[in-house]
């Protein structure tokens, strides 16, 4: 294997290289997913000069590019964005790499969250090197006359500026839940307000939808929320569900379901398709999306492994 796959750091590779592997994988993204991350991305070159988002390139013998890496050390976890790679040896080579990057020894853990075609038996060598593994389901559903059709909900509200609330929502229902999470790894409040922050501000899970997104409110003035539902919009005629959450509490009492049903019906008079992912380990969060239509389109793998 060491013979056939050498790396190097990708901040000193020829940049026609680098930018036919990266948007090589942005096709992937938009002609598989439905997923336009052009704006996103549009930094990884930029970033990838300057040392600001360190990187491997994977070549054969003869200088051939095999596969790239990229990954970034945030709040003590390193955070691994791509894995792309033409097979499995190369894919081995690549985990292995970033397993001896510098920046691990500066981290508690390693964080994957990748598409899973982009790599070949990426799982298998993740679980190998020690990782915890899991798969995230990506589904669709076609956005029809049906979905516009829906009756709201009356306790189903307007997003109204709801960040801090649905930070704090996020906090109490994924306090307990097992599975392995690509944000908020820690679980800790001061995370989960950077998450809300980085769909509404940012623009990685595409451009948030403030007049889209759903809420049910509870407590005293409706300052704490029972659910919540956060869309956004994947560029593509697609809205993908990029949050959902619902208070412990008050689980199994058919919120969730009347919270994206609403923002869907709104959804359906400007888009064709709705997206989400869901993790392997969900089951009862799956069985209501495939009850709304969702189906099984594609998935990508999430994993961690602590330092040690």
């Amino acid at each position: 294997m060491d013979a056939r796959v050498r790396t190097e750091n990708w901040a000193g590779s020829d940049a026609a290289t680098v930018r036919t592997l990266v948007e090589r994988e942005m096709r992937a993204y938009l002609d598989e997913l439905g997923w336009d991350v052009s704006g996103p991305w549009a930094v990884v070159d930029p970033a990838r000069r300057t040392g600001q988002l360190p990187g491997l390139l994977a070549r054969d013998p003869v200088g051939r590019p095999l596969g790239w890496t990229a990954y970034l050390a945030l709040e003590g976890h390193l955070q691994v964005m791509a894995i792309a790679a033409a097979d499995a040896e190369t894919t081995a080579v690549l985990v292995d790499g970033i397993l001896a990057a510098p920046q691990v020894r500066d981290c508690r853990s390693v964080i994957v969250c990748v598409r899973d075609a982009a790599a070949p038996r990426l799982p298998d060598t993740l679980t190998s090197r020690g990782f915890r593994v899991e798969a995230y389901r990506y589904l669709v559903k076609p956005l029809t006359d049906a979905d516009r059709q829906q009756v709201p909900a009356a306790i189903v509200q307007p997003w109204n500026g709801r960040r801090h609330a649905m930070a704090l929502l996020c906090e109490r229902a994924y306090r307990d839940a097992p599975g392995v999470r690509a944000f908020a790894p820690d679980g800790t409040l001061a995370q989960w307000r950077a998450y809300v922050d980085s769909l509404i501000d940012g623009n990685g899970c595409g451009e948030f939808l403030p007049h889209l997104s759903r809420v049910v409110a509870g407590g005293v003035a409706g300052r704490r929320l029972l659910a919540g539902a956060m869309l956004s919009d994947l560029g593509t005629g697609t809205v993908h569900l990029s949050q959902l959450a619902v208070d412990p509490s008050i689980r199994r009492k058919g919120l969730a379901r009347a919270t994206v049903t609403d923002a869907l019906a709104e959804a359906s008079r400007t888009f064709v398709r709705a997206s989400l992912l869901v993790s392997s380990s969900n089951g009862a969060a799956a069985r209501l999306y495939e009850s709304m239509g969702f189906r099984d389109h594609a998935s990508f793998v999430v994993a961690q492994r602590y330092r040690v």
